[in-house]
């Protein structure tokens, strides 16, 4: 069962009284992750918080992507649904995209779906669902975690000619201004600039 991992979050039961069944989870205490940057007074998550959050989630992937007999490909990875408990341990929820890929194959086709920005590029032109849908969102999730930036540039981003997330992390380092991708939110407590670049996150 997939809520049996200690970093998805549990389902404790069904109800059965209304006209879709409704399902009854676990009390994600600390609420969803996108609360700690929506300038809502809760104090800044720690760098060492971010990458113990981000280990977390590569786990609960990694656990759907090898102790099945059908790899299943979660599909919807975001900061939006990863919650966190009391003990700020983060928690995987939204399955409702979920596909396992048949014994023996490398993939499964279906039709495009997911949070459109974040969807992995070959998945979008071929609608063919592998590992590698999961892995990219993955990407996509640690660094809006690290960074503290939206996928997205809404105006989060120093220079404006960048649209997405990954473009924006790629020229930082090439321009010498390798310190702007660290979320500023944190203030002092951020590693400096060499911890930041040989961190191991998985």
């Amino acid at each position: 069962m997939m809520s049996c991992h200690k970093n998805v979050l549990k389902i404790l039961g069904c109800c059965l009284e209304f006209s879709s069944p409704v399902l009854v989870c676990e009390y994600p205490e600390k609420g969803a992750l996108t609360g700690k940057y929506a300038g809502e007074g809760i104090k800044p998550l720690a760098w060492n918080m971010r990458l113990k959050i981000a280990r977390e989630i590569a786990d609960a992937v990694t656990y759907l992507h090898t102790q099945f007999p059908r790899i299943i490909i979660h599909r919807d990875l975001k900061l939006n649904n990863i919650f966190l408990d009391e003990n700020w341990t983060a928690k995987l929820t939204s399955f409702s995209l979920s596909i396992p890929i048949p014994e023996g194959e490398s993939g499964v086709n279906d039709i495009v779906c997911g949070t459109t920005s974040h969807v992995e590029p070959e998945y979008m032109g071929t609608g063919f669902v592998t590992e590698n849908v999961d892995v990219y969102n993955l990407g996509s999730m640690m660094l809006s975690l690290l960074t503290g930036k939206s996928w997205c540039n809404h105006n989060s981003y120093e220079d404006d000619s960048y649209k997405l997330l990954p473009d924006y992390v790629e020229e930082c380092p090439r321009q010498g201004m390798f310190t702007k991708l660290i979320d500023r939110s944190m203030g002092d407590n951020v590693p400096d600039h060499s911890k930041v670049k040989n961190e191991s996150i998985c």
